[in-house]
């Protein structure tokens, strides 16, 4: 990303991590107390997504954090590695992860990028890596935030909890909410 200097909003995914202890939980009693303490261990060295708003130039970068060394015996949690970028409309300036209600009833994790200057939010597949939706909301869309949910449902992929269906997006320019429908099914 040329300049790579203005960036205003970041999530961090750590469903990846969970979806790995979900399965060393279900596998309790299968296998043994060592065997799960090292599973667990490993869960915790899984990279974390993280998404990245830059506006300068517009963009979603897509990365890493925590890696592990060749050898696979040392974990750097704290590096970053950008992967990729997807470019957006001006104005990017707040990135969420909440999930929308897949056509089977399922949770499916989506990236959100709110940009300010276009009105627009984005909605990104993270396991793709692909805009599966450009929203075009009122004028000065600042904020969103979800109906309630849990990472650890979005990871196992749970069927949605009844009452999950909208996103809300706070406009600054006329003092009001927007509602969007996450419900695919």
């Amino acid at each position: 990303n040329a300049g790579n200097f203005d960036s205003r909003g970041i999530a961090i995914d750590s469903t990846p991590r969970l979806k790995c202890r979900a399965a060393v939980r279900a596998m309790q009693g299968t296998i043994s107390v060592a065997d799960a303490r090292e599973r667990m261990r490993a869960c915790a060295r899984i990279p974390a997504r993280v998404f990245i708003a830059n506006r300068s130039p517009a963009s979603l970068l897509v990365g890493e954090v925590g890696v592990a060394s060749a050898d696979g015996v040392t974990f750097d949690p704290d590096r970053l590695t950008v992967r990729t970028s997807i470019p957006l409309s001006f104005g990017p300036s707040r990135v969420y992860l909440a999930p929308v209600v897949e056509s089977d009833g399922t949770l499916g994790l989506r990236v959100f990028v709110v940009c300010f200057d276009a009105s627009t939010i984005y909605v990104i597949d993270p396991n793709a890596n692909i805009v599966e939706n450009i929203i075009r909301v009122d004028d000065g869309p600042f904020a969103m935030t979800f109906d309630p949910f849990s990472f650890e449902d979005v990871a196992s992929a749970k069927k949605a909890p009844s009452g999950y269906r909208f996103g809300y997006v706070a406009i600054f320019r006329n003092s009001h909410l927007q509602m969007i429908d996450l419900d695919n099914s």
